[in-house]
């Protein structure tokens, strides 16, 4: 009822996959059975068969010096399929020096292989990083 006050269509069962309802968000129950959200299942990206989740990503980068907003995202590669790209908007930021941060604090697969300095990043009115844009 939180998510909807119905369906469209009325032929429509409620919770039609075993009294759940898909809404495409990523998330776990923490040890207070609070639901914490992580994420979508769409944003997903897959690297060389690796799943990565934007989001983790971005929380590490956003704990390097000078980094005041950064946004993760795929891009195509005729080899890994995807490789991760980050938009980052931050004073003195050096791309290459990003990127060997990163070798230290996340897995070899979760490390952007591109940097790209960006001046802003599209965000809705609420602040919520608009990845469509992107």
């Amino acid at each position: 009822p939180v998510v909807s006050p119905g369906y469209a269509d009325a032929r429509i069962e409620p919770a039609p996959r075993n009294g759940r309802f898909a809404t495409g968000d990523r998330g776990f129950i923490d040890p207070q059975g609070a639901l914490v959200v992580t994420g979508r299942t769409d944003d997903v990206i897959i690297t060389g068969g690796e799943n990565v989740n934007p989001d983790e990503v971005e929380a590490v980068l956003q704990q390097y010096p000078g980094v005041r907003d950064v946004a993760v995202v795929g891009r195509d590669d005729t080899l890994w399929g995807q490789v991760l790209e980050a938009l980052v908007v931050g004073e003195g930021i050096v791309p290459e020096a990003l990127i060997t941060w990163c070798r230290d604090c996340l897995p070899g697969f979760k490390v952007p292989r591109r940097v790209r300095l960006v001046e802003r990043l599209p965000r809705s009115e609420s602040g919520k990083l608009l990845r469509r844009e992107l």
